[in-house]
């Protein structure tokens, strides 16, 4: 996320993504143990999900809460 402040109206306005998109939705996902949230714009998710879903189409879901 980056902070932009823009001289001709004053304000700051988050831009997010790797494209510095200001439309953006949070996703969360893991990694070898590891928490990771990035934000991304809708082209960044599809692709995201495109080159996940190999891998998600053999693999199977764990419970987060740890209750089973």
């Amino acid at each position: 996320m980056a902070n932009i402040y823009i001289p001709a109206t004053g304000e700051c306005e988050f831009l997010y993504d790797i494209d510095f998109m200001a439309e953006a939705t949070t996703i969360c996902f893991s990694l070898d143990g590891i928490h990771y949230e990035v934000d991304l714009s809708a082209s960044n998710l599809q692709k995201l999900h495109d080159c996940l879903q190999p891998f998600v189409k053999v693999s199977h879901i764990v419970r987060r809460d740890g209750s089973g």
